[in-house]
């Protein structure tokens, strides 16, 4: 809708809700004022109605002694009845006169309104008008112009706060609250994987041992004061609990790099992270790994350091990053 188009709808709107209340107000008057009638033909005849209640025998026979004896209707019939004699008889003429009077101004004034359309669309300005008063307050924004315009995107919107994300090997995932670092106990409830320095808007990369991998942002992470207290990673992503969790890495989300990747047999591969998809919790392949090895560890690198490995008996082998050329992910190494 257009401004324009949704005024018209809200005015409308409006319009409906003053003829429905006042439709409501003039028959709830109307009824009032009949009553106030009746009362008013009662203490012209107070002795006569006190003993024509007194001599009927039931309440059904009063009513119907008094409809026919005084002209009364039935509402006013029953409005008499329901008050007590002694109350009845103490009512001042004068305070009903003028009730009836106002009833009779407030039915005059409805029925103006409702015939007139001009008054009702008044009547919004006026309710209107009282609304502003009673809850406006200043303007907390500013308009300023002469500015440059700045195109806000998502990533502007979200919270940018420094916390740590904690990884555990039984696939626990969550973050901290706060750039403190997370203490870890002597007997923890499980033993960490990873503790991550991270920013709310980066991007949480979770590597499992078949070189399959999801990722998550930073800042939808659960939120947690102690290791193993997270969400598993098979509650978030595609993952199973079945796969194992072999590396995890945060990332911002605009980054140049490589990811270095390597196996437990040490067959290494290079990634460029602009191929990497993005945030996704369904599994994508960064690595095909052969069957018998698993995918060991996973780094970021800016593709000109040199790389060094080294095996658990003490052998070692160091090269230069670019001799291992970056292949698309679905490739093996």
């Amino acid at each position: 809708l257009t401004l324009k188009q949704a005024l018209r709808v809200y005015v409308e709107h409006r319009l409906e809700v003053i003829r429905r209340r006042s439709e409501h107000d003039l028959e709830k008057a109307r009824r009032r004022a009949h009553i106030l009638e009746g009362l008013l033909k009662a203490l012209d005849h107070l002795d006569e109605v006190i003993d024509t209640i007194r001599r009927s025998r039931s309440a059904e026979t009063a009513q119907a002694n008094l409809m026919k004896k005084f002209a009364l209707s039935e509402v006013q019939a029953q409005a008499i009845l329901d008050m007590q004699l002694r109350r009845l008889a103490a009512m001042e003429r004068q305070k009903i006169q003028d009730e009836l009077k106002e009833q009779k101004q407030l039915i005059k004034m409805l029925e103006r309104l409702l015939a007139n359309p001009a008054l009702m669309r008044e009547m919004i300005k006026e309710e209107l008008t009282a609304v502003k008063s009673q809850f406006a307050d200043v303007r907390r924004t500013q308009i300023v112009e002469g500015m440059d315009s700045k195109i806000i995107t998502a990533t502007d919107l979200l919270p940018d706060e420094q916390v740590w994300v904690m990884v555990g090997e039984k696939g626990t995932v969550a973050r901290t609250t706060s750039p403190e670092m997370v203490k870890i106990p002597l007997k923890p409830k499980e033993q960490p994987l990873a503790l991550l320095a991270a920013n709310t808007q980066d991007i949480l990369y979770l590597f499992a041992a078949d070189g399959r991998a999801v990722s998550l942002p930073v800042y939808q992470l659960p939120q947690s004061t102690e290791l193993g207290s997270g969400t598993h990673w098979a509650d978030m992503t595609g993952l199973s609990r079945r796969d194992h969790l072999s590396a995890a890495l945060v990332l911002p989300v605009a980054v140049d790099g490589y990811l270095f990747l390597t196996t437990l047999a040490g067959v290494v591969k290079r990634v460029r992270v602009e191929d990497l998809p993005g945030i996704t919790t369904d599994p994508f392949t960064v690595m095909n790994v052969p069957d018998g090895d698993s995918l060991g560890w996973a780094r970021l690198t800016d593709g000109k350091q040199e790389m060094l490995l080294a095996t658990a008996n003490g052998q070692a082998i160091r090269f230069k990053k670019r001799k291992c050329g970056p292949w698309a992910c679905l490739l093996v190494g």
